[in-house]
């Protein structure tokens, strides 16, 4: 297990059987980790002054926007789907409502064309 110190000394394990293992400092780890970042982000901020590289970024802002603009453009043609999905099964059931009443009466018509009228004397 690694102990960290704050003050930056060293002190050996206490009770270890295996041997003598020296803490690692918190000051040693900040250090390690300033320089790693310094190697990282030196390279890139030169980097960003390139023209190359600048024109690399501004074809990423701008394919980056036309495809948010694509997803956009498919997520509004899908909930249009969803949404008209919905109305046409609402649709399909008023339509067949109304194809049997009309059929209904349809049939009652030809039923009463057949009798023959009958006056009142």
């Amino acid at each position: 297990m690694l102990n960290l110190l704050v003050n930056g000394s060293t002190r050996q394990n206490a009770g270890n059987d295996k041997g003598h293992r020296s803490e690692i400092s918190f000051k040693a780890i900040c250090r390690k980790k300033w320089w790693k970042w310094t190697w990282f982000v030196l390279p890139a901020l030169i980097a960003i002054r390139l023209y190359y590289v600048q024109e690399m970024i501004a074809a990423l802002v701008l394919f980056s926007a036309l495809f948010a603009l694509a997803a956009g453009a498919a997520l509004m043609l899908f909930l249009l789907d969803c949404g008209l999905e919905y109305t046409v099964t609402w649709a399909e059931l008023r339509a067949m409502q109304l194809a049997q009443a009309a059929r209904r009466g349809w049939a009652l018509g030809a039923e009463l064309s057949k009798r023959p009228l009958q006056r009142s004397r």
